[in-house]
């Protein structure tokens, strides 16, 4: 089963915790990003980017991830029906 519930969650929670550290409240959930920075803010592209590398990373170097499926999740990019599979928790922060 795929870890996507627990990840939205934890996604959500670190969220509420950095905009109730910086004191902002989003009343319209279509403006409340899933994917927000230290700042409180939406992600950027190269915010996204940064992140993404440093759970691939991270991912690699916790054995979760072999670099193998990283060359080939690059070269395939394009095909929807690619999936990473984790073995157990990634590091996200460095």
């Amino acid at each position: 089963m795929p870890a996507w519930p627990e990840a939205i969650v934890a996604l959500q929670a670190y969220r509420a915790t950095i905009w109730t550290r910086k004191h902002r409240q989003i009343r319209r959930a279509q403006d409340r990003a899933l994917f927000v920075g230290e700042d409180g803010e939406p992600l950027t592209r190269q915010g996204w980017n940064t992140s993404w590398g440093r759970v691939m990373r991270n991912g690699v170097a916790d054995g979760v991830i072999a670099r193998a499926t990283l060359r080939v999740a690059r070269a395939q990019a394009s095909r929807p029906e690619l999936t990473l599979v984790a073995t157990r928790s990634v590091r996200v922060a460095t």
